[in-house]
């Protein structure tokens, strides 16, 4: 090397952007060098954001065109493009897709469903998703890249990969008919008529979900947003006098990765698995919640692609444990006391307790994977 020429390579800024210079003027800057030679194309800059900012967004509870929740009811819920805030420090909304009941705020993941064991509920899924923008429908654009490479013969190599807003929703842990079960190729376009699905009910209480099941890119519509939690409720689980109301809080775990404008940042390429390297609660970005002195009933739900999380609690002093009622597929026959790890995968649930009457107020608990 010449001794005197310093070498440039790739510099990352804590907002994620990217200049290539000098590893002495990368680091007075408050910059992270990336290695002599590296350049821009070739590394990827990690966004830093504060942890603990921002409080946990709480879904609301759909509201029904007819009947009431935890009963017999009528949804008409529409799928929309919005935009939402993940972290106060990133610059702009992040683009997302979400579920519409016409009555709560918009947000993603949402609205939270309430049924009981015995009552059908009817939801009319709409697709309306519209480009931002300029409100078109997105009968002809994804709002990610949709990997349609080819075999070179002109068969795509995954299959039902269409660079179209397409949707079908699936519930998650329902016990439901073949013909509202969201089978993968029995989608939807922005404008079409409604999918009415009738589900049953017909199972004890438990902690379920829906989310999009389109063939081909349903990895890219979970991403942009689409899911929700779904709760059965029935006369056991009302007879065990559990926390309820505020102290009854869903937990839904996604990760994610940013673009330095706030959007999301997505391979463009099929991978088997991806990782994101923030981890979103209901929506936002590493939030808090603040905790009244008693026991809370958690809804942990893992709506991560890939991710595995193994999750426990870190109290300023001492050992705080989960008391697991039970899993996806509802309560389990006695709860499991003293649980200090929870390994969850994608897709699965926990219903736990987590009892916070022995800590003072200004006490921080981390929970942690």
């Amino acid at each position: 090397p010449n001794p005197c020429v310093e070498p440039f390579g790739a510099c990352c800024a804590d907002d994620g952007t990217c200049t290539e210079d000098t590893e002495a003027n990368c680091g007075s800057a408050g910059g992270t060098f990336q290695g002599d030679g590296s350049t821009c194309a070739s590394v990827e800059c990690e966004i830093i954001l504060t942890p603990y900012l921002d409080p946990l967004p709480i879904p609301a509870v759909a509201t029904p065109i007819s009947g009431a929740p935890n009963d017999t009811a009528t949804y008409q819920i529409t799928m929309r493009e919005f935009e939402q805030q993940a972290h106060s420090e990133l610059p702009n909304p992040t683009r997302v897709w979400g579920y519409d009941d016409g009555f709560a705020p918009l947000g993603t993941p949402g609205p939270l469903i309430v049924a009981r064991t015995g009552f059908p509920v009817t939801v009319n899924w709409i697709n309306d998703i519209r480009d931002f923008d300029t409100g078109v429908l997105r009968t002809d654009n994804h709002y990610l890249d949709v990997d349609i490479q080819d075999d070179g013969l002109g068969n795509v190599c995954i299959h039902g990969a269409e660079d179209v807003a397409k949707t079908v929703v699936h519930l998650h842990g329902g016990h439901v008919p073949a013909a509202v079960d969201g089978y993968p190729e029995f989608t939807s376009l922005p404008g079409d008529p409604a999918d009415v699905y009738t589900y049953p009910n017909d199972q004890q209480a438990a902690p379920i979900w829906f989310h999009d099941h389109a063939l081909g890119i349903t990895r890219l519509n979970v991403q942009m947003g689409l899911a929700g939690a779904y709760l059965i409720r029935d006369d056991v689980e009302d007879a065990l006098g559990l926390p309820s109301g505020a102290y009854h809080v869903p937990l839904i775990l996604q990760d994610r990765k940013f673009n330095p404008d706030g959007s999301y940042l997505y391979p463009s390429e099929w991978q088997d698995m991806w990782f994101g390297d923030k981890v979103m609660v209901n929506g936002k970005v590493w939030p808090y919640l603040d905790v009244d002195r008693g026991k809370y009933r958690f809804l942990l739900l893992n709506g991560s692609g890939s991710r595995v999380y193994t999750l426990s609690l870190t109290p300023p002093s001492g050992l705080l444990t989960f008391s697991v009622l039970g899993n996806e597929g509802g309560l389990l026959e006695n709860p499991v006391n003293g649980v200090g790890e929870l390994t969850i995968g994608p897709g699965e649930r926990y219903d736990v307790i987590v009892d916070f009457s022995s800590y003072n107020g200004g006490d921080e608990i981390l929970l942690e994977n």
